[in-house]
Parts: structure tokens; sequence; C-alpha cells
């Protein structure tokens, strides 16, 4: 099973956390792009590495994983009403977004 996730690199640790404690909503930073991991997301404080197979001489990228925010966002299936709160209630359409932000590591 892989779990798809929008990825942010977090530039300061401790200004997003202040922003966060000032906003209290993550998903208000979201920005980067796109990973997959397999299995289970990793865990705040544990680290995952990107590395580059396009470029042997590329230094491989080191991310520890700050903070984690999921959310159930619902897709309309039909521009038909009845349709879309019908999938809704039986839950055939809702889908799990997972947001993680992380830092980089020096190597």
């Amino acid at each position: 099973m892989t779990t798809l996730c929008q990825i942010t690199a977090v530039s300061d640790e401790k200004e997003f956390f202040d922003q966060l404690k000032k906003d209290g909503h993550a998903h208000r930073l979201i920005g980067g792009g796109w990973g997959r991991f397999t299995g289970e997301v990793p865990a705040i404080n544990t680290s995952f590495t990107i590395w580059h197979p396009e470029s042997e001489e590329r230094q491989p990228d080191v991310f520890r994983v700050i903070y984690h925010h999921r959310a159930f966002n619902s897709e309309r299936m039909s521009a038909d009403e009845e349709t879309t709160t019908r999938h809704l209630e039986v839950g055939c359409n809702t889908l799990e977004i997972c947001y993680v932000f992380v830092v980089k590591l020096p190597i």
C-alpha cells in the first residue's frame, strides 16, 4: 500500500511552529510537492532520504518529519446534488489527504 502526501519543506522550524500556534491551521501553510510513501507515513522526528538516481554525483536529500496534518476532502462525483449527497453519506468519494511538513537535514 502507498500513501500519497503533499510534502512541504519548512525553511525555519521555529517560525513554522510559531505560525501554527497563531493560526491553529497547518493547511494554510501548504505548498511544496507530492510524494508517495510505501506503507505508513513516516512518524514525526523520523527521517527519510530522497535519492537522485539520474545523477550519481548529486548527494541525496535527507528530511526530518516535523508535523503531520490529515484532512478528509470530499470530491464531487456528479453534478447532480442528490447523487453527490448519497456518495458522501456512504463515504465512497471521501479522500484522505496527508500533509507532511519536513525540514532538510545537512549531510
